[in-house]
């Protein structure tokens, strides 16, 4: 039985494993020795081993980056994880006060009060590729949901929900030029770009079919019985004088044909008022006013200038107001006709006017 009131040091556990040892010394105090002979309490090996595991408010973790090998204070270059400015932190200390997040560069932020969270520097989300030999997808890198808005279930006065959050990916701004000098240049905005995957290629064998590039789609959100959601694409303003704003454009893919070269009749098509499946025609497009009248697939104010023919086919339509100027083209037995609705009368009433009639 061991005395633990004894003035001198003794062994308590010998051979813990790797040189390990503890015993009581002069003091009464539990000391620990290592395999090199060094020798601290084991209240301070049991500290250090809590810490390692739970960090202490006011605490951070320092990863040591080369070619810092100070281990007794943190340097600048050094990796940082820890709370600081009510911050979950992880980023690079640059210095000069590690209490503040605007001493750390890179750095990605979690509010623990707000739950959000900011990448201050580059943000890279790499996917992980496919298994050979498996087709099943490999799960997405990066899905960005917003949160939904709060429910109301209260049962007087008018009820009302709280809206969902936005969802904003933005550039950044360009650099400012700001000098005395004669010509000052400032830099221009970033880019964004949404671009979908390419379709895989197939080859080695005597028949290859590639896969199908990636579809981009813009929609806006659905509704029951309130206002759907539009899908708005629009091009940058220009607020000085004698500048042009920006320009939309959609161009479809071009295509090739069988000797790879360009050729209108496998390029791509823009096609408006279709669904994407091609089964359906929807809505009209209106050109140059705010209001739809509901009619017309095409509806055009101002002038149109097209640089070469216009055809027009047959219409069966009763002549009336709404439809008064339109044109069409018919035939009929062994005659050709143009005629176009005209106003016939004061009344007023309106009728199909032949302008040309040809007989075969």
């Amino acid at each position: 039985m061991v005395n633990l009131t004894t003035s001198e040091p003794q062994n308590i556990f010998n051979n813990l494993g790797n040189g390990l040892s503890v015993y009581l010394d002069k003091n009464n105090t539990l000391m620990l020795k290592d395999i090199r002979g060094k020798i601290a309490p084991l209240t301070d090996f049991i500290i250090a081993i809590t810490n390692n595991i739970i960090i202490q408010t006011g605490q951070k973790q320092i990863f040591k980056v080369l070619p810092n090998v100070d281990n007794t204070r943190l340097e600048v270059g050094d990796y940082v994880v820890g709370i600081i400015e009510d911050y979950f932190l992880q980023g690079v200390y640059e210095g000069p006060d590690e209490n503040l997040i605007s001493s750390y560069d890179g750095a990605s932020l979690l509010n623990i009060v707000e739950d959000t969270l900011t990448f201050s520097g580059s943000a890279i989300f790499n996917g992980v590729n496919g298994i050979d030999g498996n087709p099943t997808a490999p799960p997405s890198p990066l899905t960005v949901t917003g949160g939904n808005g709060s429910n109301s279930t209260l049962t007087t006065g008018v009820v009302v929900a709280g809206a969902a959050a936005e969802i904003k990916i933005e550039a950044g701004n360009g650099g400012n030029a700001v000098s005395s000098v004669d010509t000052n240049i400032s830099a221009k905005g970033g880019d964004v770009y949404f671009v979908a995957g390419d379709g895989g290629i197939a080859s080695g064998g005597s028949f290859n079919l590639d896969g199908s590039g990636g579809n981009a789609s813009l929609q806006g959100g659905e509704t029951r019985n309130g206002i759907a959601g539009f899908a708005s694409l629009k091009a940058g303003n220009a607020s000085g004088l004698e500048v042009e704003g920006g320009s939309v454009y959609i161009v479809p893919g071009f295509g090739n044909g069988l000797d790879d070269t360009d050729t209108s009749l496998y390029n791509g098509t823009i096609f408006l008022n279709l669904s994407p499946n091609l089964t359906s025609v929807r809505g009209n497009t209106v050109i140059g006013n705010v209001a739809d009248d509901r009619i017309n697939r095409l509806q055009v104010t101002g002038k149109v200038k097209v640089s070469s023919s216009v055809q027009v086919g047959n219409n069966s339509d009763t002549a009336t107001a709404d439809n008064v100027g339109a044109i069409r083209y018919r035939e009929d037995g062994s005659n050709s006709y143009c005629e176009m609705v005209m106003q016939v009368s004061s009344t007023p009433t309106y009728a199909w006017v032949i302008i040309k009639q040809n007989i075969f």
